[in-house]
Parts: structure tokens; C-alpha cells; sequence
């Protein structure tokens, strides 16, 4: 039953590393030049995805607000001012980007930028891990043979 377990979750984890480079091909083929908040994928009214690259760092992005698309700025422009806006998050570390900008209104504004290396790496381990052990099991049958 393990055995199965395993076998059907390395399965779907190779499907979901599929995906990804899917996902990065088709993020690396955007033309530069497209404004990032006119083409995205709404999951909810709160929610939307998009893809994107500058050279080989293929990026997925989830942001809030479609209006104004994913936050990518710094926030300078806030500094100082006793009426502004509340910010949190940090800047592009090691291929994670996360900013959050809240208003005294209530509204907010928030970008979360994940380089594609990160899922694509993570997709890999179980297949890897179902390789290697199918590869052992095979030198201990090869080994029982002689």
C-alpha cells in the first residue's frame, strides 16, 4: 500500500514538473515589451497569476488587484509621509519577491514573485527519489541473480 502511495505521488509530482517547464517555456516566449497587468489569469476577484521572465529567471506572480497588476516598485515614495500608506515585505531575495502596502482606508496592495526554479525543484524530488530507489532495487536483483 505504501509502495502504491508512493509510486501515484511521484507520478503526480513528475506531472506537476511538467507543468512547470511548461510554465517556463511558456513564461521565457512573453514578449518583454507586454504590460504584465494585461495578461494574467484571474483565480477569484482577489486573486490573479501571472507569468515572466527577463533572461533565463522565469517568474510566477500572484498579486490582489487587476487594476494595477503586480507590484514590482520599491517603496520610496511612502517615507516620510504621516498619511501614507503602511508597507511590509522585502525585495527581490534569492528569487522571492513579497511587498504589502496597506492604506489607512483599509484597501491594500500586495505582490508575491516566485522565481520557477523553486516549484520546479521541488516537483523533482519524488521522482528522483522513485528512481533511485527503483535503480536499487534492480542492482540488489541483479546482484541476487549471479
Amino acid at each position: 500500500m505504501v509502495n502504491r502511495l508512493f509510486n501515484l505521488a511521484s507520478l503526480l509530482s513528475a506531472i506537476a514538473f511538467c507543468v512547470v517547464v511548461v510554465a517556463w517555456v511558456a513564461a521565457a516566449g512573453i514578449d518583454p515589451g507586454i504590460d504584465p497587468r494585461k495578461q494574467f489569469l484571474s483565480v477569484s476577484p482577489d486573486f490573479h497569476v501571472s507569468l515572466g521572465a527577463r533572461g533565463a529567471d522565469a517568474r510566477v506572480k500572484v498579486f490582489n488587484d487587476s487594476t494595477y497588476g503586480p507590484y514590482a516598485g520599491s517603496i520610496v515614495g511612502f517615507a516620510g509621509d504621516p498619511n501614507g500608506p503602511t508597507t511590509s515585505g522585502f525585495g527581490d531575495f534569492a528569487g522571492v519577491y513579497y511587498r504589502m502596502i496597506r492604506w489607512p482606508n483599509g484597501s491594500s496592495l500586495w505582490t508575491l514573485s516566485l522565481s520557477l526554479f523553486y516549484p520546479l525543484l521541488a516537483a523533482s524530488a519524488l521522482p528522483i527519489a522513485w528512481r533511485v530507489r527503483r535503480w536499487r532495487r534492480s542492482r540488489k536483483g541483479f546482484a541476487l541473480d549471479r
